[in-house]
């Protein structure tokens, strides 16, 4: 199937004239000139293994949450999953684990579990039970912040 080629045009000529919506950017040049973040968008990071991957992608969504409250939920095969908030708990706060104080450890949990969800790794999934657990997981979440915000309003 071709493209449409009049659309193509249309949005180059909206990015030519700033009204294109951008991803979200980290205000990191270094980064933002290759990288933005778009909710709607699916990435994928290939290499091979032991080059970084994990803890590359761990640190820019780290780097999401920080700047703009993004929360991520993870399923990871490969690493478990305090393997996984470990990184991101020295990313935070810049110390490995082992010099991290009591309550910068806290501290540093807290944010993480605001922004952070895992899924199991006990079990293989398929990619569609993941998105079932996904939309599952999200709606659960939309409803119990729609009901929290019902009680405050009383």
């Amino acid at each position: 199937m071709l493209i449409d080629y009049n659309k193509q045009i249309k949005t180059l000529s909206s990015i030519r004239k700033g009204e294109f919506k951008e991803g979200l950017k980290l205000d990191i040049p270094e980064i933002d000139t290759y990288f933005r973040h778009k909710k709607t968008s699916f990435n994928i990071i290939l290499g091979h293994a032991n080059t970084g991957k994990t803890s590359l992608t761990l640190y820019i969504m780290l780097l999401y949450s920080i700047r703009h409250n993004q929360k991520w939920l993870i399923f990871s095969s490969e690493n478990e999953p305090y393997e996984l908030i470990q990184k991101l708990l020295e990313f935070l706060i810049e110390e490995p684990i082992n010099k991290i104080i009591p309550s910068d450890f806290n501290n540093g949990l807290d944010f993480l579990k605001k922004h952070f969800q895992f899924i199991d790794n006990g079990k293989l999934y398929n990619y569609k039970e993941l998105l079932e657990e996904s939309n599952y997981l999200k709606d659960r979440l939309i409803r119990e912040n729609n009901e929290l915000k019902a009680e405050l309003a009383k």
